[in-house]
């Protein structure tokens, strides 16, 4: 399909961010910290398009206004210990807690049609306006650990255990909700009141009436969904170190995944609740080896 579009936009935007870092320390083997980091952007959007698709007879002309927020906040906890008296052992963990929001509270979608004279038309087309509210929230939280005991021997001869885990769960939630206005009266097929250059000189209370437009819900079955997914993780590592020569490491790295999404399908005047999951474990080895040469 060949389209030829000039495209005319405004766009302002506005960001706020922030960033807290603590930490404490005792001695040099045990350290503590956590991190808050605030993100925040507004975008407010207007453009216009207007040109020919080979789809079209005429010329069509395309607003959209837009206002989007989006949001992150996240929180992390964690620390580091290593204790000389248990052989150099090495423990690292971590605790992470985010939320992520996506806004748009009203998004305009409007045509207008080139007449054969040069003027253009609010189109009566099914797809000629459309205003939109969604909203999107994410949530993750996490739990981390990991272990390490290094051993050393006399005789080259060097292994390092190695274990952990990390627990993660997920949540998301998104919804969109549609409206248009449809001509359901004289007034919505008049062409002196569509041929108005201003939308709200259109859809006003004057033609919102039994005898010109009529509000109705657009809303689609797939606008709405749920998600959810849980991992929980473990592994177990040796490294094994002979004479700063050969380097073998070998692991196992066991997962259980467990995640489901609901989404609607419209049945009539109602909808129906589809949920798709996916329940699954693998183990994962991984063997390799390195040899150096001097």
């Amino acid at each position: 399909m060949t389209q030829d579009f000039d495209l005319q936009r405004t766009l302002r935007e506005v960001q706020l961010n922030g960033y807290l870092a603590l930490e404490a320390q005792y001695k040099d083997n045990h350290r503590f910290f956590t991190n808050t980091m605030f993100l925040r952007q507004a975008i407010d959007e207007a453009r216009v398009q207007q040109g020919f698709t080979d789809a079209e007879v005429n010329d069509v002309r395309r607003t959209q206004l837009k206002f989007i927020t989006n949001q992150l906040f996240t929180q992390q906890v964690g620390g580091d210990h290593l204790f000389e008296n248990l052989n150099n052992l090495k423990i690292d963990w971590v605790y992470t807690n985010s939320t992520a929001n996506r806004t748009e509270p009203n998004t305009r979608d409007y045509r207008y049609d080139e007449n054969d004279d040069g003027s253009y038309s609010f189109s009566r087309r099914a797809d000629s306006n459309q205003i939109s509210y969604g909203e999107l929230e994410d949530k993750d939280v996490s739990w981390r650990m990991d272990v390490k005991l290094p051993l050393e021997f006399d005789n080259g001869f060097g292994v390092s255990l190695n274990s952990g885990f990390i627990h993660q769960e997920k949540n998301r939630e998104s919804a969109i909700q549609r409206f248009t206005y449809i001509p359901v009266g004289p007034d919505g097929r008049d062409s002196e009141v569509l041929a108005q250059s201003s939308l709200e000189d259109i859809l006003n209370p004057t033609y919102i009436t039994p005898n010109g437009f009529q509000v109705r819900e657009s809303t689609r079955s797939t606008d709405r969904y749920n998600a959810h997914q849980e991992l929980l993780s473990y592994y177990g590592q040796l490294d094994m170190n002979f004479f700063d020569a050969v380097r073998v490491t070998g692991g196992l790295r066991w997962e259980e995944n467990d995640q489901f999404v609901e989404t609607f399908k419209a049945t009539g005047n109602s909808s129906e609740s589809v949920v798709t999951s996916v329940k699954k474990t693998d183990m994962l080895p991984a063997v390799s080896a390195t040899w150096f040469i001097n």
